[in-house]
């Protein structure tokens, strides 16, 4: 079992809160699977609508300025990030519960987005997000997805076709 942080970035607030509830319908199948433990949303800025919506999802909030406590507190000790606006597809739970259960302590993994451009994705993956033990994740401070997909990039990636809309 896995806890699930949503990384929201800056943004407007209706954008933010489309992408963030598009991630959480996402992970619906993971949670019926038994993959989701908890889900805690890090947002720059909170507004009400992201509290509702976090509240009606039985997911926590947390400013940016929180990270560590965010992590901390959360029920697993392996972490999945996912930036706000991304959502899997439902093949993926299986392939990360494999590579959860086939070890121990599970070794960092980053998820790539396929699909668009085949030269931009072979020379500038989209990095959406990463797969470590809350024990790496909760001393990246601050947790600044940017700095992390750099620091994690050497690491085994997952392959993940992308279903983001376009805008």
């Amino acid at each position: 079992m896995i806890s699930v942080l949503i990384w929201t970035g800056r943004g407007m607030p209706e954008a933010r809160l489309r992408d963030v509830s598009r991630t959480l319908a996402a992970l619906v199948p993971f949670a019926v699977e038994g993959l989701v433990r908890d889900v805690v949303i890090l947002a720059d800025a909170t507004d009400a609508g992201l509290l509702h919506l976090a509240d009606e999802a039985g997911a926590a909030v947390f400013g940016s300025h929180a990270s560590s406590d965010a992590v901390n507190g959360m029920k697993s000790d392996v972490v999945l990030v996912l930036n706000a606006g991304f959502a899997l597809d439902g093949q993926l739970a299986d392939r990360l519960a494999n590579h959860i259960y086939t070890a121990a302590v599970p070794a960092p993994l980053m998820i790539e987005a396929q699909g668009g451009n085949w030269l931009r994705a072979v020379f500038a993956p989209e990095r959406v997000g990463f797969l470590a033990p809350r024990s790496i994740v909760a001393g990246l401070k601050p947790l600044d997805p940017g700095l992390v997909r750099r620091q994690l990039w050497r690491f085994k990636v997952l392959k993940a076709r992308s279903l983001r809309q376009e805008r």
